[in-house]
């Protein structure tokens, strides 16, 4: 495939293709930011072998705490997680990876801070995971706008998308997020990570519902996830 395919492969920088850089941001704690980055990162990697690296740039580590987890029971997947919290740091490191990885997902910590905004900088697509809450709908609107002040900046670029997390998808709440999120003119996918006690089974297990159990409705989201995501050509 041509290397102008940006969303496939990654980015074409000076004769060489780069891995794709996705950033999984929001300044709201508690939306699930550690949760998806770990299940898509592990589901590239073990589904579509892939390789993968975190970029855990929350002072709490939880991803690289959770990686330290399995490595000591020999369970690293084909995923690896590193820790940059300084935010001068996150760009290169970032840009770095993705000479050797096939994606680089940095995950973002709780709050608008320098390192939220050095992860939407080295990104080539954001991810906004939501959680379906009215308090949480109104705080994502920081994100979205230095999502928004860096496209004004390159053009367009880091391509952006929500994804509704921690939700039930029969309650009213639900759709009515999923509608209001289209406002702030993303994306937001149709797969939706939604509220089962199979994900905090797997973290206490240090795996993710696609490896802890396979054939749960946890791990049928996250699976959704990333289909939609390949099908739309945004990974």
């Amino acid at each position: 495939m041509g290397a102008m395919v940006l969303c496939v492969i990654g980015v074409f920088i000076q004769g060489e293709i780069m891995g794709l850089i996705i950033s999984v941001v929001n300044q709201k704690g508690g939306v699930g930011k550690s949760t998806l980055t770990q299940a898509l990162g592990a589901g590239l990697a073990a589904l579509h072998r892939k390789k993968v690296l975190v970029i855990d740039t929350d002072p709490q580590r939880t991803s690289v705490k959770w990686y330290g987890r399995r490595c000591e029971e020999g369970a690293e997947g084909g995923l690896a997680v590193i820790s940059v919290d300084v935010a001068g740091a996150i760009e290169s490191n970032a840009k770095s990876q993705a000479e050797t990885h096939d994606y680089v997902f940095v995950e973002g910590g709780a709050g608008v801070s320098a390192t939220t905004a050095a992860a939407i900088r080295a990104a080539q697509v954001v991810i906004i995971p939501v959680q379906a809450a009215w308090k949480d709908f109104e705080s994502t609107a920081d994100t979205v706008a230095l999502v928004k002040q860096r496209q004004a900046l390159t053009g367009g670029l880091p391509d952006a998308y929500f994804i509704v997390t921690q939700c039930d998808k029969k309650e009213r709440i639900t759709r009515d997020i999923t509608e209001a999120l289209l406002e702030y003119g993303f994306p937001v996918l149709d797969a939706q990570l939604t509220e089962r006690s199979t994900h905090r089974l797997a973290d206490l297990a240090s795996r993710t519902a696609l490896e802890y159990r396979p054939r749960s409705k946890a791990a049928e989201d996250i699976q959704a996830i990333l289909n939609e995501l390949m099908n739309e050509k945004v990974i």
